[in-house]
Order: C-alpha cells, then sequence, then structure tokens
C-alpha cells in the first residue's frame, strides 16, 4: 500500500523528468556505426544495402573511398523511439536482434549483426556475422492440430532472437526463430554462464491452457547447440 502511494506521489516528478529527457534526447547527436566493405566496380564489388525495415537504425550516409565502400548508420535512441517502444503494440513481433544485409553486384551477401539493448549513448556496436553464433530453430507444438501462437516469455529473452514480424496465429502452430549470441555473449556461454542461454517460450491454446518450452544453449567446439530443452502443460 505504502509503495502504491509513493509511486503515485512520485509520478508527477517522473512525469517532468521524461518531458525534458525526451526534449533533451530528440536534439542530442546519435551514436552511429560504419560497416566497410571492399569496392572494385570492374569485379562488381558494388554493394547495395538491402533494406529490412531495421528497427531505430537509419543508413545516414553512403560513400565510397578508394577501394572502400562506406555505410553509415545512426542508431535512433530518442525519447521519441523509446515512446513508440511501449505504446506501438507490436504484438506480432518477436526478437529484438537487427540483421544489417549487403549484397553485391554478383549476388554475394554479407550480413553484420546489431543488438539495440547492448545500446547506450555513446555506443553502438554491429557485429560481422563471422563474429557471432547463430542457429536456426522451429518452435513446433506437441499437437499441430491446435491453433495457436509461441510467445517469448520474457521481455530480455528477446535479446537474443533476431526481430521477425509473425501472424497472431500461425498455420500448424509453428515459429521460426534465429538465435543470434554476439562475442560477449559467447564468452559468458564458454564460461559456463547459463543464465544468458536460457530462454522461454510458451503457446496460448485457443481456450485450453498453455504450453511452454524451454530452451538451454551452450557452445560446443565453437558450435552453438542446444543442451537442453523440456516441455511444461498448463
Amino acid at each position: 500500500m505504502g509503495t502504491s502511494v509513493l509511486l503515485v506521489f512520485l509520478a508527477p516528478f517522473f512525469a517532468v523528468y521524461l518531458l525534458f529527457a525526451g526534449i533533451f534526447s530528440e536534439f542530442m547527436p546519435q551514436p552511429q556505426a560504419e560497416i566497410v566493405l571492399p569496392y572494385d566496380e570492374s569485379q562488381g564489388l558494388v554493394w547495395e544495402y538491402v533494406e529490412q525495415e531495421d528497427y531505430h537504425i537509419n543508413l545516414v550516409e553512403e560513400k565510397v573511398e578508394g577501394d572502400k565502400q562506406i555505410f553509415v548508420f545512426e542508431s535512433d535512441q530518442s525519447m521519441t523511439a523509446f515512446i513508440y517502444d511501449i505504446f506501438s503494440g507490436d504484438v506480432n513481433s518477436t526478437g529484438l536482434v537487427i540483421d544489417l544485409v549487403f549484397e553485391d553486384q554478383n549476388g554475394n551477401r554479407k550480413t553484420y549483426y546489431h543488438d539495440p539493448a547492448k545500446d547506450n549513448s555513446e555506443s553502438f556496436v554491429v557485429y560481422d556475422e563471422s563474429e557471432c553464433l547463430v542457429m536456426e530453430y522451429t518452435l513446433k507444438p506437441t499437437d499441430p492440430e491446435r491453433t495457436y501462437s509461441w510467445y517469448v516469455e520474457e521481455y530480455e529473452d528477446n535479446d537474443h532472437i533476431l526481430r521477425r514480424k509473425d501472424k497472431m496465429f500461425n498455420e500448424g502452430g509453428e515459429k521460426n526463430l534465429t538465435f543470434v549470441f554476439m562475442p560477449d555473449d559467447i564468452e559468458e556461454l564458454e564460461s559456463g554462464e547459463t543464465d544468458i542461454g536460457e530462454f522461454e517460450f510458451y503457446a496460448g491454446y485457443y481456450g485450453v491452457g498453455t504450453e511452454h518450452r524451454y530452451l538451454t544453449f551452450g557452445v560446443e567446439e565453437g558450435q552453438l547447440e542446444i543442451v537442453e530443452e523440456r516441455y511444461e502443460f498448463y
């Protein structure tokens, strides 16, 4: 009771703080990152950024310097983006990790990954796919005849899942996921840290309870693997 009263009392102060912080954030320079690719027009090494509707990332400059093609991205950490996250109601999305994909004139592709959850006011880090461990996984229902949809149990679990759009209810009840672990995450997994590799998903049956799926990841000989998979029904 006391905590609720305190929160009500402090609410106006928080509102004023968010107002001024929001105005300030709109005019602050946003952190940037460069992706540098080899450039040789005669060999078809001319790259195009394949727009992926990337979340809170803007391509602000593209330039060629000698044998390098440089793409400059900016991370939108403004209060406007923060408010959008809260009120967008984008319940059909899963994951936070962003893939930045480039394709040259020969059809070669390069992929980089960025996790907005690791951002701060001065940091915007993008990793080459070769620095990350990536695994495709499909959540499949134990009863494929039921119509239901999978959801991530905890918001933090989205940090290691590639962002994608889904229909609210999937035919057959399957959901394809891509797990991405970046260098600092890999170090934690290799050191035996388990929390970072634990995920819980649940499927809401239409009128018939829920099914929960638990996954635990680890690293074995430089490869990402699932070390435990459990099922529970409620």
